[in-house]
């Protein structure tokens, strides 16, 4: 029950925080209608994961316009998500790219992981792996696996950046931490090409690392699968 003096946005927070996703939706949206974006922003996500309310990918697409015209970063990041999949908008990359550039400025680590992808591949503009690097690493220090993960990959192959396996292996050993087969695949292969010197290093380095900043409650679960598949 909520407290006299609490902001109807903090009701709607704790209300989704603990899962009651219908009466959470029920306070996002007046508050989404009198232009609140992050509330506009809550209501995108939970129509993007049918939360609270049957998903509906225009509606989501509608409210992260909403947002994102405001400056909302996690809104930019999801509609350039939803132009980049064709998800309730037709897949445009250049307004992908827009919209990533606009919120990964703001630090939105699934924006800058995001934009590696496309630097790596060159979707949407020329390829350029050093500034899928530059994009990646500011995404791995925030803690984005899949960023942390294709860092390590582009300095196994010394592309964009200096070869060091010992510093690939890092990277994995973080990417691992969420128990991604892919990057647990990488540490195998990879110990057995540095010296025990060399990983017990990198096993030091991991055990101090820590995330610059952790990211809002509120994020889009399923960016990750998504943006994934860089290499």
């Amino acid at each position: 029950m909520a407290t006299a003096n609490a902001a109807p946005i903090d009701d709607a927070t704790a209300a989704y925080i603990k899962g009651d996703y219908a009466q959470a939706f029920k306070l996002f949206s007046p508050l989404a209608a009198e232009g609140n974006s992050s509330s506009q922003n809550a209501l995108g996500f939970m129509y993007v994961q049918g939360l609270g309310v049957t998903r509906n990918y225009q509606e989501a697409v509608k409210w992260h316009s909403l947002a994102a015209a405001q400056g909302n970063a996690s809104s930019q990041y999801s509609l350039g998500l939803a132009h980049f999949i064709g998800r309730g908008v037709p897949i445009d990359y250049q307004k992908t790219l827009k919209l990533f550039r606009l919120a990964a400025a703001q630090g939105d680590i699934d924006a800058q992981s995001g934009l590696g992808v496309m630097y790596d591949q060159g979707i949407g503009v020329t390829q350029d792996f050093a500034e899928a690097v530059k994009w990646w690493r500011l995404a791995a220090a925030q803690g984005n696996v899949t960023a942390q993960f294709n860092l390590g990959v582009m300095h196994h192959r010394g592309t964009g950046v200096y070869k060091d396996d010992e510093l690939a292996y890092f990277w994995w050993l973080l990417s691992s931490k969420s128990g991604d087969q892919v990057s647990i695949d990488s540490l195998i292969y990879m110990e057995k090409k540095l010296t025990l010197e060399q990983r017990e290093n990198a096993l030091a380095a991991a055990a101090k690392w820590s995330p610059v900043r952790k990211p809002h409650f509120l994020r889009n679960v399923d960016a990750g699968d998504n943006m994934k598949g860089a290499l």
